[in-house]
């Protein structure tokens, strides 16, 4: 925002940057209280814009949606690792698959962000990292089965977390978005067994 006020042309008239002189004074000091602890510290890296309306979810659904959004950034990666190494032909359609459905989770997921105006959380949870990290430490001779793994478990926890949305979700979109997630994770949680038992 101030970096919008300090670089005006240099051809302004003399009473003209005069006018923007107190417009400068009142954005640093706004954004100063802002910063002074006048709210307390969010788990959000982004909280809703004061220029949109304030978002009309519940405290759980809000957790419930910045799960989601983590869960998104952590398939998205693992596929990104899946990719780095040869897999087997079972195994990279698997992930393909994965993918596809990432994607359009994420369409929808997105409109879900825009139409309640969701902060965004961090990008991803502690154990999330770690079982990236994992992961990806993982040698290549192993890197097949650790890539089946790795997608189990997040399509697990994805599944678990949309099947409680859909029960317990005090908002009727959030509890409509799990809903219809529920049947393409289950449907690749079906798949993975089936790579599961080719797998040598």
């Amino acid at each position: 925002m101030t970096g919008a006020v300090t670089s005006l042309p240099a051809s302004l008239p003399g009473r003209d940057l005069r006018m923007h002189i107190p417009l400068t004074v009142l954005l640093i000091a706004s954004g100063l209280l802002s910063a002074c602890g006048s709210r307390p510290e969010s788990p959000f890296v982004q909280e809703p814009s004061p220029d949109l309306a304030v978002t009309t979810l519940e405290q759980p659904d809000i957790d419930l949606v910045a799960r989601a959004i983590q869960l998104q950034g952590t398939i998205q990666l693992g596929c990104e690792l899946s990719e780095q190494k040869p897999m087997p032909v079972p195994v990279a359609k698997l992930v393909a698959t994965i993918r596809d459905q990432h994607r359009s989770r994420g369409y929808d997921l997105d409109a879900l962000v825009q139409v309640k105006n969701a902060p965004a959380p961090e990008l991803l949870g502690k154990r999330n990292s770690a079982e990236l990290e994992t992961f990806e430490k993982t040698d290549i001779m192993h890197w097949h089965v650790a890539t089946v793994a790795f997608h189990r478990m997040s399509q697990t926890e994805s599944l678990r977390l949309f099947r409680d949305a859909a029960d317990r979700s005090h908002d009727a979109d959030v509890r409509a978005f799990a809903a219809r997630q529920i049947p393409g994770i289950a449907s690749t949680l079906r798949l993975i067994e089936q790579v599961e038992k080719e797998l040598p």
